[in-house]
């Protein structure tokens, strides 16, 4: 008879080896994706410790040298000054009179007398 098993035998050792290599690359691919969770798990790791040692730093320079903002502003052609301060949570407002800066050439300057635009004064306000 010619009748045989070989090309039945043959599908099904096909279907065997697509099915081995299916299962296998799956093996794989968990084994890289749990091998890539340890590696990110290990880099955020890493940066909480970078960002806990900044954080210490940060503090210890705050406690040495505090963080302070100044802006001041002079209106043009007048003496009025103001001043403003941040430190720590504190807030200064200064207004001043300020003398002009080169008197010689002011409106009522030293050399021509004393005038309101040659004295200063100030007034303070904390918030």
């Amino acid at each position: 008879s010619n009748w045989s098993f070989d090309e039945d035998r043959h599908l099904l050792r096909l279907q065997l080896e697509a099915r081995y290599r299916g299962a296998r690359d799956l093996e794989e691919e968990k084994a890289d994706v749990a091998a890539m969770k340890q590696r990110t798990s290990n880099i955020v790791n890493k940066m909480h410790h970078q960002i806990d040692v900044l954080q210490a730093r940060l503090q210890q320079n705050r406690a040495g040298n505090p963080l302070l903002l100044s802006a001041s502003y002079r209106v043009p052609r007048t003496p009025v000054q103001i001043i403003g301060r941040y430190q720590e949570g504190h807030a200064n407002v200064d207004f001043s009179l300020a003398p002009d800066r080169d008197p010689t050439n002011a409106q009522g300057g030293m050399v021509q007398g004393l005038g309101p635009l040659n004295l200063g004064g100030g007034m303070s306000v904390s918030l």
